[in-house]
């Protein structure tokens, strides 16, 4: 059928008036709506491939293999001691950062390398790396087993036996303890401000992070001299002041404030030995760190 042809039939449909029209119309779309889809079938079972090449729209090429560097990360060699080097400088060194992290983590916790063999300890760390870097450890302070000559926090007793004063000791003695690295040694010191001093040296024992066996590894290098505690007068101290003593918990500083409200003024220390809530620390242990006057 050609346009003009189409066109007469097309004017011949609008002749037809309402419902009748329409019917027309819709039976010519169905006649061409079958003939398409006919041809498209057709299509298909005589070139599956072009139909297929229609829906992919574009076929895939080949990918081809690309070899890309390895980017190594750069790594330098040079001395250092495990006790003392930052991260960044261990993965310089060509140790992975988890590692590195590891190393980090156990020197935070107290640990501490005495030789060079130490460092195999880290569960981490590769045989071939320690073999690589063994040659450039270098543990400075080697005298962690060996007392401080020119310090007064030391007393030099023979060569195998050497002492400090837990009260007079600063970090960095406390540090060259068996077992105490930085972190613990921080604690002790800490620990001993808070308290107002030590009396008795099984008291390092108590700080948080210092198991029985560590303690009993070094005590026999601890030693205490003249004992000058600082204590809390329990007529003028404030509830926040008593309960920031490791020794007086919450409850004991409410009631021993209470009691001083009480009876006006506390008498004797002594008297505070009837309150109730010494099942933290005994009487008898924090009783040193009390007065009663200026």
């Amino acid at each position: 059928m050609d346009i003009s042809n189409l066109k007469k039939f097309m004017r011949e449909i609008v002749k037809f008036k309402g419902s009748d029209g329409k019917a027309i119309l819709i039976l010519v779309f169905i006649s061409f709506l079958f003939t398409f889809l006919n041809l498209s079938g057709r299509l298909w079972n005589q070139h599956p491939e072009i139909s297929l090449k229609g829906m992919e729209l574009v076929k895939e090429a080949p990918i081809e293999t690309i070899n890309i560097p390895e980017v190594k990360t750069k790594t330098k060699l040079f001395s250092f001691d495990p006790n003392m080097v930052s991260i960044d400088e261990l993965i310089l060194l060509g140790i992975p950062e988890k590692t590195a992290r590891t190393i980090e983590k156990y020197r935070s916790k107290g640990g501490h390398f005495y030789k060079n063999e130490d460092l195999k300890k880290i569960y981490s760390l590769k045989e071939a790396d320690y073999k690589r870097l063994q040659d450039y450890i270098v543990i400075k302070g080697d005298s962690k087993s060996k007392p401080y000559e020119n310090k007064e926090n030391y007393v030099k007793k023979n060569e195998s036996q050497w002492t400090i004063d837990i009260n007079k000791a600063d970090e960095e003695a406390f540090e060259r303890l068996n077992g105490i690295g930085s972190f613990l040694a921080k604690r002790i010191v800490k620990f001993r401000e808070k308290l107002g001093g030590f009396y008795k040296i099984e008291q390092v024992a108590e700080t948080y992070g210092i198991e029985d066996s560590v303690f009993q590894k070094f005590k026999h290098n601890l030693s205490i001299g003249i004992i000058s505690l600082q204590q809390i007068n329990v007529n003028k101290a404030d509830f926040q002041l008593l309960d920031a003593h490791p020794y007086i918990n919450k409850k004991l500083a409410e009631e021993i404030v209470r009691l001083r409200e009480k009876l006006g003024k506390i008498e004797e220390i002594e008297s505070l030995h009837s309150l109730k809530n010494w099942e933290f620390h005994s009487f008898e242990k924090v009783k040193p760190y009390l007065k009663i006057s200026d």
